[in-house]
């Protein structure tokens, strides 16, 4: 019975181990993808892009957004390093309108940071942008380029 029971509790924890890895899509690299977007909203990646897994990302304005003004923000962007080695990540967003046409100041080339080996991450990132071009973003499409 005992082992029975084992057996069960054994089958189980693989059953999750699984589910959660699946939870991941895997990636080319660089990883691209477009998502809708309104400001402060968590953007679940859930993507492996060669043993980085990236989990989300978040832009958050740090004042109030006004058309006519730059606006201070930070990209939040989480995820976790599976690899043996350290990882370069240079990620750049294109703010879009509903149509998925390119907003005029919506490219956002953000810099490029290392995770060690192992290890998970998140980092913020400080950018600027046109208050008009966050108001009127409705898409954005996401490219992370990962280098070894």
């Amino acid at each position: 019975m005992r082992c029975a029971m084992g057996l069960i509790a054994l089958t189980f924890l693989a059953l999750v181990a699984t589910a959660q890895d699946a939870a991941y899509a895997p990636s080319e690299n660089p990883f691209q993808n477009e998502y809708d977007f309104s400001i402060g909203r968590v953007i679940p990646l859930k993507v492996d892009v060669q043993g980085v897994r990236l989990d989300t990302l978040t832009l958050m304005p740090s004042q109030a957004v006004e058309a006519g003004k730059p606006v201070r923000c930070e990209v939040e962007l989480v995820g976790n390093n599976l690899t043996n080695g350290k990882v370069q990540l240079s990620t750049v967003l294109l703010l879009e309108d509903a149509s998925s046409k390119g907003l005029v100041d919506g490219r956002l080339q953000l810099e490029a940071f290392k995770v060690k080996a192992n290890r998970a991450f998140t980092q913020r990132l400080p950018v600027s942008i046109p208050g008009e071009v966050l108001n009127r973003a409705a898409k954005v499409y996401v490219l992370i380029q990962v280098g070894f």
